[in-house]
């Protein structure tokens, strides 16, 4: 995750701050929602089993890949630190890198139980060309995301 996940952080602070009904964050904070789902799917992370349901179901209407993956209250306390009461970086302890990575952002928005969508975007661009893609940005996601939102 590195330094990527402390600016996704800031980010997540200040939305929280103005206290929405919902926040969907995006973003390709480590590969091991790819290593784990591949190339085609987005890896949905949600406390709010509500509302990624929602998300699903706007996903299978748009006929766009998305696969949800765990999150739980214990992947929030895998990144342990001896200087600081957060780590950015996993460890071979805790395996579950994507998991671990959705912990970790949500120590950073305000009301994680409810209203808060991460969503691992890796899908979303090709370095080379495949039978559905052409190389580069695919645009993965925005239809599903416009749906939920209209919905």
């Amino acid at each position: 995750m590195r330094k990527g996940g402390w600016y996704w952080a800031d980010g997540l602070i200040d939305a929280s701050a103005q206290h929405p009904q919902l926040i969907i964050d995006m973003a390709t904070l480590t590969g091991a929602a790819k290593t784990a789902l591949g190339n085609d799917y987005h890896a949905l992370f949600s406390f709010d089993d509500t509302l990624a349901g929602r998300l699903l179901s706007s996903a299978a209407q748009e006929n766009e890949p998305f696969w949800r993956l765990p999150l739980a209250e214990f992947h929030r306390n895998q990144l342990p630190s001896n200087f600081a009461e957060l780590n950015n970086t996993g460890s071979a302890a805790y395996p579950a890198g994507a998991s671990t990575a959705a912990g970790f952002l949500s120590h950073f928005v305000e009301n994680y139980r409810e209203g808060w969508l991460h969503i691992d975007c890796s899908a979303t661009y090709r370095k080379a060309p495949v039978e559905q893609w052409a190389a580069g940005a695919t645009g993965l996601g925005v239809r599903t995301i416009a749906n939920l939102l209209t919905a």
